[in-house]
């Protein structure tokens, strides 16, 4: 604000030591003093608003000379004074805030301590997001596990139609796809001697005739065998089956678990991230404050002036009142 600066300027309370060190009241020294903004004019335009210009009006140009001279170490002086009087005030400030912030922020801490506390839990985010992969891999293993049931029963529904299972059975879900069948050593060597009678039997019926011995002894035989292997594999089966719906009850269960501990945790992440961003705020405003003040006080330190002279105080040779010429016939 310019136009204060300048009425500062002129007050006697600035004014004052300089008046009464040359011997003039501050009031006469005040209405002396004339501050004004220079014109532009030529190298000095680049100044403007951000130069003072102070002249004096007197009738001994000495005094004037001197009256100038203190006046512009006066002003520079009142100027470093003010300013460290600023900087002091701003340090003074930022001291007496820094308690505050930091009961602020030891508060907020508090808050947060307490949140993980009740809701026994670190960070909902990352918690949440466990969740929600655990609840896709379970959904992905009931599909499998219904997919696997479905085949299965497509297998119960051939060896009631007498259509053995070549790849053989064992009950249970031991094997590594999860399905329930596998091979086991009696029911492979049961359907090897099988297939090996099947292959003989088709052999012989290419020479024999249907009603020659070898082809009835053979026909015998794979009627006594295929009906203990259709048994054993539907008993397998059936085994295989109960452990699958087993399964897929263990996992449906689990589901329904994950997903009604993940209910919670929306509102968890909610009022988790306003207790979060109360913290880092008060935080970041503890570290603006530190720095603020380690810049005020390297500010104040270093002494650097605010104001400077741009051009050294002179007198005018020429007298410019009264006008001469105006004043004569």
């Amino acid at each position: 604000d310019i136009p204060t600066l300048i009425q500062y300027l002129k007050s006697p309370s600035v004014v004052s030591e300089v008046a009464i060190k040359n011997n003039l009241s501050p009031s006469a020294l005040t209405n002396s003093v004339d501050i004004t903004i220079p014109q532009n004019r030529g190298s000095l335009g680049g100044y403007l608003s951000k130069t003072l210009l102070v002249t004096l009006d007197g009738e001994d140009k000495f005094k004037m000379q001197k009256i100038l001279e203190d006046l512009s170490k006066q002003y520079v002086i009142n100027a470093s004074e003010s300013r460290n009087q600023k900087l002091s005030e701003g340090i003074k400030f930022l001291e007496d805030e820094k308690p505050k912030l930091i009961i602020r922020v030891n508060s907020s801490q508090k808050k947060l301590e307490n949140f993980r506390l009740e809701n026994k839990i670190l960070d909902p985010n990352s918690e949440g997001q466990k969740i929600t992969t655990s609840i896709k891999i379970q959904e992905d293993k009931i599909l499998s596990l219904r997919s696997e049931n479905k085949r299965l029963l497509f297998i119960k529904s051939n060896l009631v139609n007498g259509i053995l299972y070549t790849k053989g059975i064992t009950s249970g879900a031991s094997n590594s796809n999860n399905s329930g069948l596998g091979i086991i050593s009696s029911d492979q060597l049961l359907l090897q001697e099988i297939l090996g009678v099947k292959t003989q039997l088709a052999n012989a019926q290419s020479k024999y005739k249907k009603s020659s011995k070898v082809i009835k002894n053979l026909e015998e035989k794979l009627s006594q065998l295929e009906p203990i292997l259709l048994k054993n594999q539907k008993l397998a089966v059936d085994a295989a089956i109960i452990v699958n719906e087993s399964l897929i009850k263990s996992a449906d269960n689990q589901l329904v678990a994950l997903k009604k501990k993940f209910i919670p945790i929306p509102a968890m992440v909610t009022q988790f991230s306003v207790i979060k961003q109360e913290l880092e705020g008060l935080e970041r405003n503890l570290q603006t404050l530190n720095e603020t003040k380690d810049e005020l006080e390297l500010n104040l330190t270093q002494g650097t002036l605010p104001w400077k002279i741009i051009v050294e105080p002179f007198v005018n040779p020429y007298p410019i009142k009264p006008e001469i010429r105006k004043n004569t016939l």
